[in-house]
């Protein structure tokens, strides 16, 4: 269940959406999610975390199947990965539809009107794209079950971390008003942490 809970995220995030495209079905949409336009940043850390993901499951299942080194994960924590995963999986899928612009890299999409937007989860923090995938990929290893699967994910994490801070530095220097909403919303992954 977890191995095809993981693809289905990798799917929906990185454009994969067959006919169905996303929920609103807009084709600009659908084609940025898929081939993110020009003056993209950053592309080649998606394909690193995709990598790491497909290596977290793969260890997962060689873990819990044959190698038995680190399947100890209590049941409780078990079932508190699979809620903070499916928890973290909604805020972000959240952010994605109210956040027409959410793309997996950073750049000013003017040739799409490209604009702030500040209504949803975007309200309570700048990020809740990557505060979502951040708790279903810290949860991930614990739903599954390994914590040797959790060491890839622990990549995945910095590698998310320092996307987020390289997308704030350059929405301020590019996107018109988000100076002023960064200094409104102040908190980019939790309200009153970070």
């Amino acid at each position: 269940m977890g191995s095809s809970l993981c693809l289905g995220v990798d799917r929906h995030f990185h454009g994969d959406h067959g006919d169905r495209g996303p929920p609103d079905g807009d084709p600009d949409l659908i084609k940025e999610r898929i081939h993110p336009g020009p003056g993209a940043r950053d592309r080649w850390v998606i394909y690193v975390i995709k990598l790491l993901t497909w290596t977290h499951l793969i260890v997962a299942a060689l873990d819990l199947g044959r190698w038995e080194l680190s399947d100890t994960v209590p049941r409780a924590l078990a079932v508190a990965g699979l809620i903070g995963f499916a928890s973290g999986f909604g805020l972000a899928v959240w952010a994605m539809i109210v956040n027409r612009f959410f793309s997996a890299v950073i750049r000013l999409q003017e040739d799409r009107g490209h604009h702030l937007i500040t209504t949803g989860p975007y309200h309570f923090v700048r990020h809740p794209g990557y505060t979502g995938i951040l708790v279903w990929v810290l949860a991930s290893p614990l739903a599954l079950g390994s914590w040797l699967s959790g060491i890839p994910m622990l990549i995945v994490a910095v590698l998310i971390l320092r996307r987020l801070l390289m997308e704030d530095r350059f929405l301020h220097e590019q996107l018109e008003g988000y100076p002023a909403y960064a200094a409104d919303v102040r908190y980019r992954l939790m309200p009153g942490v970070y």
